[in-house]
């Protein structure tokens, strides 16, 4: 999970920072996308290691030195409780940062005018690639001449 994780952090910023225009918008859709699989991993991580924690604690006792099977009870105890905490505190956390759906962003840039005017600038500059481009500086539309 973690390796997925860096991958796509370190990819994506560089996609969004030197792509091409409306790669901003392509990175955040794609983190959308891939959300609900990269927190599958997560989960299961978190179950596998749980799970092997105990069965170690039940395989590596030995009978009659410890009293099989009351410590690999105990540690399974333990082990299930601090997992239930952690689950616990990472739904907590998932509330309190949770984004509400009106406002998230979803990978647009949008300037907004004086008089209620909303320009987004990720559809201007994929339009603006699609025409045809001339050679003089006064047809393109630079953020700054923007209203």
């Amino acid at each position: 999970n973690l390796v997925v994780t860096s991958f796509c952090v370190v990819y994506a910023q560089g996609l969004a920072l030197r792509g091409p225009p409306g790669s901003v918008a392509k990175s955040v859709r794609i983190f959308q996308n891939e959300w609900r699989s990269i927190r599958l991993v997560l989960i299961l991580s978190m179950v596998m290691l749980v799970v092997s924690g105990c069965t170690i604690s039940w395989m590596k006792l030995d009978r009659e030195l410890y009293h099989y099977p009351l410590p690999a009870v105990i540690i399974t105890i333990v082990i299930v409780t601090v997992l239930f905490f952690m689950v616990r505190r990472i739904l907590l956390l998932q509330r309190l940062f949770a984004i509400p759906s009106d406002v998230i962003v979803r990978g647009d840039l949008t300037i907004e005018g004086g008089t209620n005017e909303r320009i987004d600038l990720v559809s201007a500059n994929a339009a603006s690639e699609e025409s045809p481009r001339s050679h003089s500086c006064s047809a393109s539309r630079t953020p700054k001449d923007l209203p």
